[in-house]
């Protein structure tokens, strides 16, 4: 990735363009990609601007403000791929992943700038952003600020359309209150309701098996107790701790990155699921290692990336010419033979 960064990414920003030049087709109000007859959701393509634009931000080290200038602008085609679709969600996820990166580099005084100043700088020109575009949605994309505006209706005001956008948050909430620590819950699924996608019996079948998709921990700890639903929830934390903690430890400056970016994706994605399995958000979140579909596909090529970089960080080696400022070198103790720092110097003239 660091060889052929250039071409990656400008790969990555044009199959992003031809997917919709191409064709979609609108699917709940959603662009969904549509080549050679398939749809695809381009949310999950997203996905994948987060290594190749850890690349991006690995080649400006030591290039001061116009470095920091590229690493800013270098997650565009990523966000405006999700807000295309459009998939508010996806987008935030995708640009704080992004922010985690360039917060690791500024940490670094990777720029060259001193890490306070371009920590705070980063901050900023993000807290600005986002009024900025914010205001632009509201403005220029009614489409994108209604589905926003239902969005917040729904968790704020579910039983306004109980039958509809509200089912799921009025479901969870009721599953929750009948939920016991150990074994199943009292009652039965509160998915029996009468519903305007067909009969009973077909509505809840449907309504289980995206139960069990999206809401796992929702259904273990409904199905086999809240005790369950905690384990599987520690049990995910603690990979994702592990992750981190690694990520963070690696000394190759491309595999930190990358790990780093990937690590906050993959998060953000498992609060997102817990907080919509605890009835507490709308936006559906991808419950990491655990997903399957489209969605697990690219968190298995997520994990195996973060493997990879942890496997190879022994044996990577920093390309020459994009090595970060150098330090300015230790004056060495005059004699023949000083020792300093650990370091035994001998003066051969």
């Amino acid at each position: 990735m660091a060889r052929w960064t250039k071409a990656l990414y400008i790969g990555l920003a044009a199959v992003s363009a031809y997917g919709f030049l191409a064709g979609y087709t609108l699917m709940n109000g959603r662009r969904l990609w549509t080549v050679w007859g398939v749809s695809y959701d381009a949310t999950h393509f997203s996905m994948i601007f987060i290594p190749i634009y850890a690349a991006v931000v690995y080649r400006q080290r030591g290039r001061g403000w116009a470095g920091l200038l590229v690493s800013g602008f270098a997650i565009v085609p990523g966000l405006w791929l999700c807000i295309m679709v459009p998939h508010l969600a996806a987008a935030c996820v995708l640009g704080l992943a992004g922010l985690a990166v360039c917060l690791v580099c500024c940490a670094g005084d990777w720029y060259g700038l001193g890490g306070k100043k371009s920590f705070a700088v980063v901050l900023g020109v993000t807290a600005g952003s986002l009024v900025v575009t914010f205001l632009l949605v509201l403005l220029l994309m009614p489409g994108l600020a209604g589905s926003l505006q239902r969005h917040l209706e729904v968790l704020l005001a579910p039983d306004a359309n109980a039958a509809g956008a509200g089912y799921w948050m009025n479901a969870l909430r009721r599953m929750w209150d009948g939920m016991r620590w150990l074994g199943p819950g009292d009652g039965s699924l509160p998915l029996g309701e009468k519903a305007a996608l067909g009969t009973v019996g077909e509505f809840a079948g449907k309504a289980v098996r995206e139960l069990r998709a999206d809401y796992l921990l929702a259904y273990a700890g409904w199905r086999y107790g809240i005790a369950c639903a905690a384990a599987l929830a520690a049990a995910v934390a603690g990979a994702l701790a592990w992750l981190w903690r690694t990520a963070l430890r690696t000394r190759s400056s491309i595999g930190r990155l990358c790990a780093v970016g990937c690590c906050a994706l993959l998060t953000m994605h498992g609060v997102l699921n817990l907080l919509s399995c605890l009835g507490w958000s709308s936006a559906r979140g991808m419950l990491p290692f655990l997903d399957g579909g489209w969605t697990g596909v690219m968190q298995a090529g997520l994990a195996g990336l973060l493997l990879s970089a942890f496997r190879l960080d022994d044996v990577l080696r920093e390309p020459q010419g994009m090595c970060a400022p150098k330090a300015p070198a230790r004056l060495v103790p005059a004699g023949r033979f000083a020792y300093s720092d650990g370091t035994l110097h001998i003066r051969l003239r």
